[in-house]
């Protein structure tokens, strides 16, 4: 698990120094991480985009947020994102951290959120040196009504199809919203 530093701590710091450098480059290698491949997002959050970023990582370091796959989930909640088409950005960014950076012996995770319920989004780690990590997006028809914002599986092995055993995500960090 990588550490992070919170924004507020990197204002403190005194410019130009090593631990002001280093602490700017973890915390824009996170937002490039986050915010990269959201760009409806960062249009809809427009100029409010590094504010909303920098009050999110304080609270969910405050939080004790891992800092795993379900930052992307947790940071939509905080942004009060209700757009289905902006939730369908957030789970590809999270299945693609998850894909990335998880640890855990399973080899795919399927996502799914409230908002687009019969959209699934689904991370394939790479199964040999000749085919790569992959992200898909398909649907599935909902047999239940989520109860949670969102619910996601995991499974070992290759993917063939989803089960009906999906674990419910409940939220770390509280929506806080912002301007539109």
């Amino acid at each position: 698990m990588i550490a992070f530093p919170s924004p507020r701590h990197v204002r403190d710091l005194a410019s130009g120094t090593r631990e002001h450098t280093l602490a700017s480059l973890a915390l824009r290698t996170l937002r490039r991480d986050l915010l990269g491949r959201c760009e409806r997002l960062r249009d809809r959050l427009g100029k409010d985009t590094t504010r909303c970023f920098g009050e999110f990582v304080d609270v969910a370091l405050a939080a004790g947020h891992p800092m795993d796959w379900t930052l992307h989930l947790d940071f939509g909640v905080f942004c009060g994102v209700d757009e289905p088409h902006l939730w369908d950005e957030l789970c590809v960014a999270a299945a693609r951290r998850w894909v990335r950076s998880s640890s855990c012996g399973e080899s795919w995770l399927a996502v799914s959120c409230a908002a687009s319920p019969d959209r699934v989004v689904v991370g394939l780690r790479a199964r040999s040196l000749d085919d790569g990590p992959a992200v898909l997006r398909g649907s599935q028809r909902v047999r239940s009504h989520l109860d949670q914002p969102f619910r996601y599986q995991t499974g070992e092995g290759p993917f063939t199809e989803l089960g009906t055993d999906w674990r419910p995500y409940r939220p770390r960090i509280p929506r806080q919203g912002v301007p539109r």
